[in-house]
């Protein structure tokens, strides 16, 4: 049985420019499939969007190791900027694909422009839901990832 070994990676995306405070990371979860030289292949969730207009676009096939020199060049943060941080968080056996695929299509979006909320929360209710899959290690708890995980 094969299993792929299951990450949550954050992304920097910079200060606001009033405050000059660091804005919240963009958490991204990642199903490494494989692993050679200059290569970290794998299937990327996460939450797209902004407060008002999160939502979730489905997998999304992601090598961690290239990465674009612009933001117009590559469309988005997750493929113009390396990772800030990468916390492996358990693994995912190969069967099992399609089910944590539907997990994350469970999780709850808010869609109301209410700025507490992000794809953090998004994230910390997939990791307790993969968690129920057995898809999470048993130590790795939610307070555990927001404190290893926290900007700046």
């Amino acid at each position: 049985m094969t299993k792929y070994t299951l990450y949550l990676i954050t992304y920097d995306r910079g200060r606001y420019p009033i405050t000059n405070e660091i804005k919240p990371y963009h958490w991204l979860f990642f199903i490494q499939t494989s692993s050679s030289g200059s290569q970290t292949l794998g299937i990327a969730h996460h939450l797209r969007g902004m407060p008002g207009a999160f939502h979730y676009s489905g997998p999304e096939t992601l090598d961690l190791d290239q990465s674009s020199t612009s933001l117009a060049e590559a469309a988005d943060l997750v493929r113009c900027v390396p990772p800030k941080e990468k916390l492996e968080i358990g693994e995912v056996e190969e069967e099992k694909m399609d089910r944590v695929r539907e997990v994350f299509e469970e999780v709850g979006i808010v869609r109301t422009e209410y700025r507490g909320w992000n794809c953090q929360n998004w994230g910390m209710e997939a990791l307790e839901r993969l968690r129920g899959e057995a898809c999470v290690y048993e130590w790795i708890t939610g307070e555990g990832v927001r404190r290893w995980l926290k900007e700046g």
